[in-house]
């Protein structure tokens, strides 16, 4: 067969859901065209009070996935929230995001929704200010995702 043609029909193949590799070029396709993909949006009350949730909003299954949350003190120069206590380290710590607590999401049905209260909230001290908190669902980018420009949420508090 000629290469040119084998590639043309080659991509009509993939593009018509038909999943493997060909021995020939080492081409693959592994998904079809019209598979049902995950959405994953992260929700965060306004103000915040430690309560997150992620919701699946597309028509596929969410694998397991992990979502960060930050925290950024906005009205001093000096930019910093209240340390998690070592107590919740183990629980929120995650290497890959030293920054930020990590909450793992677990696998999400389409339609699905995962609820989680940061269990340290209630022990930490706010001092006076304005707190910005950005919660971003997937953050590792394991996921195919239907759309990933809503996996970013944000909240504030403020302390008088």
């Amino acid at each position: 067969m000629n290469r040119g043609v084998f590639l043309v029909t080659f991509a009509l193949v993939c593009s018509g859901a038909v999943s493997g590799q060909s021995r020939e070029s080492g081409l693959t396709c592994s998904q079809s065209a019209g598979a049902e993909k995950p959405d994953l949006v992260p929700v965060l009350p306004h103000p915040m009070n430690g309560k997150i949730v992620v919701k699946n909003l597309g028509k596929g299954l969410a694998a397991p996935s992990k979502m960060t949350l930050d925290c950024e003190k906005m009205s001093t120069p000096v930019s910093q929230c209240p340390d998690l206590p070592i107590s919740a380290a183990s629980t929120y710590f995650d290497p890959a995001f030293p920054k930020n607590a990590t909450i793992n999401v677990p696998q999400l049905a389409p339609g699905a929704t995962f609820e989680h209260t940061l269990s340290f909230w209630e022990t930490l001290h706010w001092p006076s200010g304005r707190y910005r908190f950005t919660a971003v669902a997937d953050a590792a980018h394991v996921l195919s995702e239907r759309n990933t420009k809503n996996n970013i949420a944000v909240s504030t508090l403020v302390v008088p």
